[in-house]
């Protein structure tokens, strides 16, 4: 196993008996050695494809089929990318101060939300970082709400703040400027840009 030419150590591999009147199953594990290579041995005949626990994502039509008699050391061999699919990261800092004057601070483990802005519907969600840092990521274009989740200063409910963004067809990345959070009762979300 490789991936743009270079191998793929250290993953796990599973062999799953396809479905059948037989069941379904593991029927071996191994994991791949420096050269990429996994090695599977005394496999019963029978249709298999393969899995990862670590979770390479193999293409729907590979089946392995081991046949009765067969001579070992038959191969297979799989190169990643079978097809490439494009992610858009979407990167971004949280900060906040207590008075007005006071010093910024950053916005620690905050849950931050990637949605659709058109129908709310949930695509990824993270947490901040120790720095007030997060990351998104989605393979579509578009524009999108990055939903801020605050808890409110009296009860347990949360204060949902959200900023439209737009995610480029062109670009890999996106970035936004630190955007400052400050407390109010008004429902959208106030940045100040830095």
């Amino acid at each position: 196993m490789s991936y743009h030419g270079a191998p793929i150590a250290g993953a796990r591999i599973e062999l799953n008996k396809a479905l059948n009147a037989s069941g379904d199953g593991i029927a071996a594990t191994a994991k791949t050695d420096s050269r990429g290579i996994a090695s599977f041995r005394a496999i019963p005949e029978g249709r298999y494809f393969p899995d990862s626990p670590d979770g390479l994502l193999f293409p729907l039509y590979l089946i392995i089929e081991v046949e009765a008699g067969q001579a070992s050391g038959k191969a297979v061999k799989l190169d990643w990318p079978d097809h490439s699919i494009v992610v858009r990261n979407l990167r971004g800092r949280f900060s906040f101060s207590e008075e007005p004057d006071a010093p910024d601070l950053p916005l620690r483990d905050a849950d931050v939300e990637l949605r659709d802005i058109y129908t709310s519907q949930l695509i990824e969600s993270a947490h901040t970082d120790t720095n007030g840092d997060f990351e998104l990521a989605t393979k579509d274009p578009g524009i999108y709400a990055v939903r801020l989740l605050l808890p409110k200063k009296k009860g347990e409910e949360v204060e949902k703040r959200d900023v439209a963004v737009e995610l480029d067809p062109a670009g890999k990345e996106f970035s936004f400027p630190e955007l400052k959070v400050k407390r109010c009762d008004c429902p959208a979300l106030n940045c100040d840009e830095r």
